[in-house]
């Protein structure tokens, strides 16, 4: 019996971490300014119905620092150290309304992450 008791009183905490879900989706859509878009945090990846972008960077307390990589190689950058106010910068063969908007991308980034990003 003693041992039976033992047995279960360390499955106990084991069986709680296996009940436990994260907070955040790891696939989820937000609908933005540009349409709806697909937000994967597991692979870093967005995707608008016909393109895919890849992102890195992170999100914490203090603001924010995302890249988006578009399929031709171009970039779009925004960081955000207050929240209030945020820089925008993209590479020089970036060309505007070709892809979905970087703004349009980092909403959706922003929408449902988790403080602490890959």
């Amino acid at each position: 019996m003693k041992k039976l008791l033992l047995l279960l009183l360390c499955a106990l905490p084991a069986l709680s971490l296996c009940a436990c879900s994260s907070e955040y989706a790891t696939v989820y859509t937000v609908e933005t300014s540009d349409g709806p878009l697909t937000v994967d945090n597991e692979h870093n990846t967005i995707s608008d119905g016909e393109n895919t972008y890849t992102y890195s960077g992170g999100y914490g307390t203090a603001g924010y620092d995302l890249e988006i990589t578009y399929p031709d190689g171009s970039t779009w950058s925004e960081a955000s150290t207050d929240g209030i106010s945020h820089t925008i910068s993209f590479s020089d063969d970036y060309v505007h309304g070709k892809y979905t908007d970087g703004g349009a991308i980092v909403e959706a980034i922003l929408h449902e992450t988790p403080r602490e990003m890959k």
